[in-house]
């Protein structure tokens, strides 16, 4: 059996009896984290862009009042450079490799909570449901 096939039935607050299956759950929490790491990307690309051009602008307000020696200048820029490379890293390309499931620290749980703590009504239906899915995986397993 695999995931497609185990349907999971929830009680609601009315009474009936819903059905829904797993790797719907499933499929819909991974476009979520999908989203969500697309958002973190725009954001970060925003910041990124920010800082970097606040750094450059700074350092040139510097060097035009400090009339700096050529040391000085060359340690600004390659400061320029490493603060440039550092912002572009950690806003950019960490979500790229969450988006692209290489590094991704935001699983299928976290998003069931962080959706669950954006919507008080599913909170613990949607974590229980994972936590069955999870316990009928492994009841097939063995």
């Amino acid at each position: 059996m695999n995931v497609a096939t185990i349907n999971l039935s929830l009680r609601y607050k009315g009474g009936h009896k819903g059905t829904l299956q797993a790797a719907t759950l499933i499929h819909k929490l991974e476009h979520f984290i999908k989203k969500y790491y697309q958002n973190q990307l725009f954001k970060g690309a925003i910041i990124a862009l920010s800082l970097v051009l606040i750094a450059f602008f700074s350092l040139s307000f510097l060097e035009y009042f400090g009339r700096f020696s050529s040391t000085t200048r060359t340690a600004l820029f390659y400061l320029f450079i490493t603060v440039s490379i550092g912002t572009l890293v950690w806003y950019i390309v960490r979500p790229i490799l969450g988006l692209v499931n290489i590094s991704r620290k935001f699983g299928v749980k976290e998003a069931s909570i962080l959706i669950g703590n954006h919507f008080p009504e599913v909170q613990d239906k949607l974590l229980n449901t994972l936590q069955l899915q999870e316990d009928a995986l492994s009841l097939i397993h063995i």
